[in-house]
């Protein structure tokens, strides 16, 4: 794949129609039809209803750690988690969280 002429030449075609690069984090500037487009597909590849592409995996742990438990949950943590961990636990809306010493 990675010899592919194929992958330049969309490039190319690609930058011609929008800009190319980011002038902010989704969040600030929105998507675009590219995000919708491999989004789409990444959920129909995987047979899923929906995809969500996150910029880094930062943003991605923490936006799912922040979701995932509902308000009844107990979330239990690894002391060494990384921060992505705890910044998304602490905008979640589980009942508790509670690290445990690492092993």
């Amino acid at each position: 794949i990675a010899a592919a002429t194929w992958r330049e030449e969309a490039a190319r075609a690609e930058a011609c129609v929008q800009a190319n690069g980011s002038t902010g984090s989704r969040l600030l500037t929105g998507g675009s039809a590219a995000h919708d487009a491999l989004e789409s597909w990444l959920a129909e590849f995987h047979g899923y209803e929906s995809a969500l592409l996150f910029s880094s995996g930062y943003s991605a742990n923490s936006g799912v750690m922040a979701c995932v438990a509902g308000p009844d949950d107990v979330v239990l943590f690894d002391e060494l988690s990384h921060n992505s961990t705890r910044f998304g636990l602490a905008r979640g809306r589980q009942r508790a969280t509670t690290s445990f010493r690492h092993n």
